[in-house]
């Protein structure tokens, strides 16, 4: 097994704890094998130390041309358990600094979900369209691994999102639209279906918080949430993210149903 990690933003390695930031400027992607052992102790280059391998990013898609785009606030998905690609949803360009090697600028929100497939040298990048309005950043994502099904829980849309977008002018993305609903996202024929959330926090969406799958509970599982920013009263209008509450409750469960 392969953790691969794009490092065409500022990422962190989580291996379910959070350990040691890596901050890159450069359009790599960083893989490291799950079935070695590693003394965290010792350094990457010396016996027993953790051993991170490197290799370049596939800039483009082959079949379309479109440039794979860096983005921040999006969501890795393992995938079905039978697939080899590596799935990554939703994000927003980082508009703060334009001049990165990996920017590009924002595009529509029709190809949300991008697979990588490590074993294709020449065509590693696919897009899907999962035929949904916006490209969400910042929400909170499970996965149900068994029935190959994506979960993403609210989120918002900013500057970044698209070029529908850029009208907000707010380079330092303090400024976002909520989202209401919960994406479920069939990550093997790549259709998708909103599931409402106005019962939740207030009737309002939430930015940020954890969700998490658990697959014992019930027939099919269940979903859990915890955390998160809400903007209560809001009213359709632009939120800011110094402003608005946290979500307090000490948990949200969803049970989930598969056909």
């Amino acid at each position: 097994m392969t953790l691969a990690i794009s490092t065409s933003e500022p990422v962190s390695l989580r291996l379910h704890l959070k350990s040691k930031q890596l901050t890159c400027a450069d359009n790599n992607i960083l893989s490291i094998n799950l079935t070695d052992t590693w003394n965290w102790k010792k350094r990457g280059n010396e016996t027993g130390g953790l051993s991170i391998n490197i290799s370049q990013k596939n800039v483009t898609n082959p079949d379309t041309g479109t440039i794979v785009p860096s983005l921040i606030r999006g969501h890795m998905f393992h995938g079905p358990a039978n697939s080899t690609d590596i799935y990554r949803f939703g994000g927003t360009n980082y508009m703060y600094n334009q001049s990165f090697e990996g920017y590009t600028s924002p595009e529509s929100s029709t190809y949300p979900l991008w697979t990588y497939d490590p074993s294709d040298s020449s065509k590693p990048w696919g897009q899907h369209s999962i035929s949904q309005p916006w490209q969400p950043n910042h929400g909170a994502a499970a996965e149900a691994i068994d029935m190959g099904l994506g979960f993403y829980l609210n989120g918002q849309i900013d500057m970044g999102t698209s070029t529908k977008t850029l009208a907000l002018q707010d380079t330092t993305q303090t400024l976002y639209t909520p989202l209401e609903g919960m994406l479920v996202i069939n990550l093997v024929d790549f259709s998708s279906a909103n599931i409402s959330t106005s019962s939740m926090n207030k009737g309002t969406p939430r930015v940020g918080g954890t969700l998490d799958y658990i697959d014992a509970v019930g027939t099919s599982g269940i979903l859990v949430a915890l955390g998160g920013q809400i903007q209560p009263g809001l009213g359709g209008q632009v939120a800011n993210r110094s402003r608005g509450e946290l979500v307090c409750e000490t948990f949200q469960y969803a049970t989930i149903v598969c056909c």
